[in-house]
């Protein structure tokens, strides 16, 4: 299952910048560790340092069918 609620994304990167292992963090959200993996991994920025805000954005730019990049005007 994938994390999907804005709240639970703040609420690893809090953890996860804590300190809290994967494991935690999952036991925490009753979540599994490799979902945990998955969302830190796929919204690391650079330096493996996870930003929720940008994460979620990230994903409510793919539900709406948004590019992820703004869209320059041709000439």
């Amino acid at each position: 299952m994938a994390v999907e609620r804005k709240h639970e994304r703040y609420q690893i990167q809090h953890l996860h910048r804590g300190g809290f292992s994967l494991r935690e963090i999952g036991d925490e959200l009753q979540r599994a560790p490799s979902t945990i993996r998955r969302e830190l991994g796929r919204d690391t920025q650079g330096v493996e340092r996870y930003d929720a805000r940008q994460a979620h954005r990230r994903t409510f730019r793919a539900m709406c069918g948004l590019s992820s990049r703004p869209v320059s005007p041709k000439a």
